[in-house]
């Protein structure tokens, strides 16, 4: 997803949610997207990139006009 489309996203209402892995542990959390930077957006923590990207992709499911999924397969978040 480029900054572009982010960014179009935002401004329409919705967040981009995203797994980030927090530095220097392998614990995975949701973040979402405000502009410019990822803030976190629970305080739920996943021990892998595959539970919290379901967890994502089961927000988007339940509310499609709040939330869009930012995956990329392939690519460990955070690391980019």
């Amino acid at each position: 997803m480029t900054t572009q489309e982010k960014y179009r996203h935002v401004a329409s209402g919705k967040f981009v949610l995203k797994a980030r892995r927090k530095p220097k542990q392998n614990i995975w959390e949701i973040t979402y997207y405000n502009l410019g930077s990822y803030n976190i957006w629970s305080w739920d923590r996943f021990d892998t990139k595959e539970l919290c990207e379901e967890k994502i992709k089961s927000m988007v499911a339940e509310s499609p006009n709040k939330f869009v999924a930012e995956i990329e397969p392939g690519v460990e978040a955070g690391t980019k």
